[in-house]
């Protein structure tokens, strides 16, 4: 199960500095697993961690409020019944292409946070 490692360095004021990241890769079709955020030392608890698919449909596969607490998080997306309603079943997100990274309210940091993606690849899944 590949891990995919993300750093976000932030710029700007302390308390208000922003940075974004987009990987310069592409996932492969692939189930996504787990997000884990880590955030620098000195990252403040004001900080917002925002991932978000780049193309396709752009969904936002984890958004963190303020707070500075390393953790995984394992996603997953609500499902649908036929006549378009909420269900009560979640799914995991299926992920293809690059994702974004954005956090916001931080202090100046290199790295602010660092984000490592797991997946699980199609064609690895038996």
């Amino acid at each position: 199960m590949p891990v995919y490692t993300i750093p976000v360095t932030t710029v700007g004021a302390n308390g208000a500095a922003t940075g974004s990241e987009t990987t310069d890769f592409d996932f492969p079709t692939a189930f996504l697993d787990a997000i884990a955020v880590e955030f620098g030392a000195t990252a403040p608890a004001t900080t917002t961690v925002v991932v978000a698919e780049s193309e396709g449909l752009g969904r936002t596969l984890l958004s963190l409020a303020a707070g500075n607490t390393d953790k995984t998080y394992y996603p997953r997306h609500l499902l649908h019944k036929e006549d378009g309603t909420d269900d009560t079943v979640r799914d995991m997100f299926v992920i293809q292409g690059p994702i974004s990274i954005t956090v916001d309210d931080c202090n100046a940091l290199s790295p602010a946070v660092t984000v490592k993606v797991s997946v699980l690849i199609s064609g690895q899944i038996r």
